[in-house]
């Protein structure tokens, strides 16, 4: 939170329009991520950005966590919310929508104009985006998620993570560069997609191995991926 208050404070030394992104917002804790909007606010963000970066939220999960911002936060009531839905990564499909307030509907239909008729999806993209959407309403996959997620974290728990142990996508430290690649490069022989991370992507000093968690992960592969460290 001190970081992000820093680094408000130091932008509106040079602008009046500071926007504030809160990377993976989807998949934040909604108690920690109101307490960083309000502090940012408090410092001089004048646009706030928060993004479901993964995918993470389905349509009404993600409604509750702005509701929960709404009541908890400080001075929201100053914001304009344009929520940018993408259809890329878990929907698999591409292209996006705008969602807000009426005002912010009528705005962009008497300014952007020429946006929406050279952008607008074809009615078969709508229709493959609907039923990504019905079956996301099934908890049963994301359930299985959360035991795969827990599973590899009991069998990894000797390493160490810079990753929130209830992510899908774990970021398994291991410190050395030359040592992350021969291991990302072993693993990738093996048949797991695994990439290396460097920084300054990371801090210098934590390399590491980006690995990406699914439900159709079974225990068996964890061990296996486990087996080869």
């Amino acid at each position: 939170i001190e970081r992000a208050v820093k680094a408000v404070s130091t932008a509106r030394k040079y602008t009046d329009d500071v926007e504030f992104y809160a990377e993976d917002a989807g998949r934040t804790d909604n108690e920690y991520l109101a307490r960083v909007i309000e502090a940012v606010i408090k410092a001089g963000a004048t646009t706030l950005n928060i993004p479901d970066t993964t995918g993470y939220c389905l349509p009404y999960q993600y409604q509750e966590k702005m509701a929960y911002l709404v009541n908890n936060v400080k001075g929201i009531e100053k914001a304009v919310f344009a929520r940018l839905v993408t259809f890329g990564k878990a929907f698999g499909s591409h292209g996006a929508v705008i969602l807000g307030s009426k005002e912010l509907i009528d705005y962009q239909i008497n300014f952007s104009r020429s946006f929406i008729y050279t952008t607008a999806l074809p009615p078969e993209s709508y229709n493959r985006i609907g039923k990504v959407i019905e079956y996301n309403q099934n908890e049963t996959q994301r359930i299985r998620l959360k035991e795969v997620i827990a599973y590899f974290r009991e069998t990894f728990k000797e390493f160490n993570f810079s990753s929130d142990i209830h992510s899908p996508i774990q970021l398994l430290e291991i410190g050395d560069v030359e040592k992350t690649k021969e291991l990302a490069l072993k693993l990738q022989k093996a048949n797991f997609g695994i990439k290396p991370i460097y920084s300054p992507t990371v801090p210098k000093g934590r390399e590491g191995l980006r690995i990406c968690l699914h439900a159709f992960n079974s225990f068996e592969e964890i061990v296996k991926l486990l087996e080869l460290f």
